[in-house]
């Protein structure tokens, strides 16, 4: 389903025929599009994470972006206490004072746990920097202090990095998701980059849209002549809809 929703959001946006669209990977893992001669929206960057229900697609016509979502059925069967030791190192002593601090009671504490999670995930998705990066170098805070707040930025090294925006949602009680946005001058080597123009001054730090577009797992299928019994749907359900809390729909998720 990732790979379906990555060639609807090209052929949405972009106006690209389907066996037109081509995607590549950086060395280090990230997905992109290769150039398309005189496609609208050059610099498109884009970044899929899937995890429990859900399967999120983002992307920004300038900027660096990355995603990731979390379920908490993933690590449902721990306390806090023991699944925190299996990441003691990735968090920087602040991050962990914040963490605990979501309790007292644990499912607030894990949640600031997965919140903290996401952030680092979709800060080194959207760099493409791979494994090689050590997440504790990545020290969140949350914008005015406000810990349960959905905007928040980063320190990397201990020195702020003004550029970057992180928006944190909760899809549903289950489900955790961040998108990361950062300015195209960090894009890695081997993608596409920004030309010498405006690209920069593009660059926003403030999201200009927080809106989920939620489609229905049937219907991307039928899109591309596929019916669901190809697929082993199952549990496996992609997306809500944030009004009837349905829950058998898929996300694509745009910041642009």
């Amino acid at each position: 389903m990732s790979r379906l929703l990555q060639r609807k959001l090209f052929h949405d946006l972009l106006s690209i025929d389907y066996d037109s669209i081509r995607i590549e990977r950086t060395p280090t893992g990230k997905p992109y599009l290769v150039s398309v001669p005189n496609a609208r929206l050059p610099h498109l960057n884009f970044n899929v994470s899937h995890d429990g229900d859900y399967v999120v697609i983002v992307s920004d016509p300038v900027s660096l972006v990355g995603t990731d979502i979390i379920s908490r059925h993933s690590h449902s069967d721990l306390l806090p206490e023991k699944l925190f030791e299996n990441f003691t190192t990735y968090f920087t002593p602040f991050e962990w004072m914040i963490i605990r601090s979501g309790g007292p009671d644990s499912d607030s504490m894990l949640d600031q746990f997965y919140r903290h999670w996401c952030m680092k995930e979709a800060y080194v998705k959207a760099v493409g920097v791979g494994l090689g990066f050590e997440l504790h170098r990545a020290e969140f805070h949350y914008d005015k202090d406000m810990i349960w707040g959905d905007l928040a930025h980063v320190y990397i090294d201990g020195i702020v990095a003004t550029e970057w925006q992180f928006f944190l949602h909760k899809l549903d009680p289950e489900h955790w998701v961040c998108v990361a946005t950062g300015p195209p001058s960090v894009r890695p080597s081997s993608a596409p980059a920004v030309a010498n123009n405006d690209g920069e001054s593009c660059h926003r730090t403030v999201f200009q849209s927080r809106s989920f577009t939620f489609l229905r797992v049937e219907d991307v299928l039928k899109e591309f002549g596929l019916q669901a019994a190809s697929y082993d749907c199952g549990e496996y359900r992609i997306g809500a809809d944030s009004e009837n809390e349905r829950r058998e729909s898929t996300a694509p998720l745009s910041s642009s």
